[in-house]
């Protein structure tokens, strides 16, 4: 799988991830990794930086953040190491190995496989469908989530075979919005949310046990499966932008 971000740093690097909350802890360490860290203060990075540039035996093979500052754009340049930032730091994990190239801004996980699915939320009134996986699917056994499925098609003509599948209801295609991605083991799913519009009762295949009718805060107190409120949101914010077209 290949992320794309924004290169700072020019030059490739290959080897292993490692997180870091602060940078600061690679003075710490024998480092032989490429660092991802988040963004933090550029006064919590600076007397770190400047005390791993004389120790070239603890710089890190390459940098990835979210959002790089001034100082962590200077010590990338200065050390001769790649730095991509604008990367979404929770589909990368330690130990995951990976090919960092400054020029082109791109992380490549060669270990890790990106896995198109969609993901139906069917609205009824004000409220949206949940539905309760059961424990003969293959992950997120007893979360709530919503309509989803391998996405095998187009989207969404994935999402029309999903609908009929796990619900046997009728419904309305409203709008999609913008992926959301979610790590799950060696996995990277690239979630394609999408939002209908129905007037029938769901009828249950083998997928999931149970269902419920919910205000969509509600989401946010549920036992769900990853990123289920951000998927929402996604598709909530599309409808919005439409609306106002």
């Amino acid at each position: 799988m290949i992320i794309y971000g924004r290169g700072l740093s020019s030059g490739t690097s290959k080897g292993t991830l490692v997180s870091l909350d602060e940078l600061k802890s690679v003075s710490q360490n024998s480092v032989e990794e490429i660092c991802f860290f988040k963004h933090v203060r550029q006064s919590d990075f600076t007397p770190s930086l400047l005390k791993l540039n004389k120790d070239a035996n603890k710089k890190p093979k390459g940098l990835i953040t979210d959002k790089a500052g001034d100082d962590v754009i200077d010590f990338a340049n200065d050390s001769n190491i790649p730095l991509v930032d604008k990367i979404q730091l929770d589909i990368l994990k330690e130990g995951d190995r990976a090919i960092l190239d400054g020029c082109n801004g791109t992380v490549d996980l060669s270990d890790v496989k990106e896995q198109p699915v969609v993901t139906v939320f069917l609205q009824k009134g004000c409220k949206i469908l949940l539905l309760r996986r059961s424990e003969d699917v293959g992950s997120y056994r007893g979360k709530w989530g919503a309509v989803s499925g391998y996405q095998e098609l187009e989207p969404l003509e994935q999402a029309m075979v999903e609908i009929e599948e796990e619900t046997s209801m009728e419904a309305k295609y409203i709008c999609k919005g913008e992926p959301v991605l979610v790590r799950y083991q060696d996995i990277v799913w690239r979630v394609e949310p999408m939002l209908f519009e129905t007037q029938d009762e769901p009828s249950l295949n083998w997928e999931n046990t149970m269902y419920r009718w919910v205000e969509p805060e509600k989401i946010k107190e549920l036992d769900t499966v990853p990123k289920l409120w951000q998927a929402y949101e996604s598709v909530r914010r599309s409808k919005d932008a439409n609306k106002n077209r």
